[in-house]
């Protein structure tokens, strides 16, 4: 598999209510690694508008937002935000990042936000493009 970044961008807009023409082959199993990408959370990183021209940062981002959509989408912020240290700034920060983006919603706080429907389908696509790119080295030691 070739990572394909205007497939990636096409479908994260179409995610956010961009509905533009996808092109054949747009999904998460296509779109994979090249030598150009470390991770999938770099990919990631930039999915968002984030771009930083260093991959350890871009990891590191991508990481947080993938892990944000996690606790958000599992409904754990409680225990993933109680020691007010690293997970606590984090997860603030990035909630405003997928507010932003129309992802989430809170009541009277935003530590306790829920995902949308976008966020919902950002976070099933992530999930579904990250163990594609787990996979794909899996399957060629079978070989």
């Amino acid at each position: 598999m070739k990572y394909d970044e205007d497939a990636f961008y096409e479908i994260y807009s179409d995610i956010n209510g961009n509905h533009k023409e996808i092109k054949n082959n747009t999904t998460p199993e296509y779109i994979g690694a090249d030598d150009s990408y470390d991770n999938p959370y770099i990919v990631i990183c930039e999915a968002f508008n984030i771009w930083t021209y260093d991959s350890g940062i871009s990891t590191f981002v991508g990481e947080q937002i993938w892990e944000t959509l996690t606790v958000l989408k599992n409904k754990s912020w409680v225990e993933h935000i109680s020691d007010e240290g690293k997970n606590y700034y984090t997860f603030v920060i990035i909630n405003n990042l997928l507010d932003f983006n129309d992802m989430i919603e809170w009541g009277t706080s935003i530590r306790s936000a829920w995902l949308t429907e976008k966020g919902e389908k950002t976070f099933n696509f992530i999930d579904k493009f990250i163990k594609q790119w787990n996979k794909k080295p899996n399957e060629e030691a079978k070989q």
